[in-house]
């Protein structure tokens, strides 16, 4: 009967000790830089962020590369 309980007991440490480092990888950090620096309301104290729905590697179908009359980023669609 101890055999049985140490061969669970073997499983149960190595599962806690993937789960441990699963849970060490995922909380750590890497320094990610934006691209454009967000712009912040100073009154609300609000972050805005630019949007470019036409650059390469947003636009699927339209791309501003492909036509330059596409508005440029932050401008409305007419």
């Amino acid at each position: 009967m101890q055999g049985v309980f140490r061969v669970m007991n073997d499983d149960l440490r190595t599962i806690i000790f993937a789960l441990a480092m699963v849970f060490a990888v995922g909380c750590t950090s890497t320094d990610q830089v934006d691209a454009v620096a967000p712009h912040v309301n100073p009154e609300t104290g609000i972050e805005f962020v630019s949007v470019d729905r036409f650059s390469e590697v947003a636009g699927t179908v339209m791309r501003r590369s492909q036509n330059s009359d596409l508005p440029e980023p932050n401008e409305p669609i007419d």
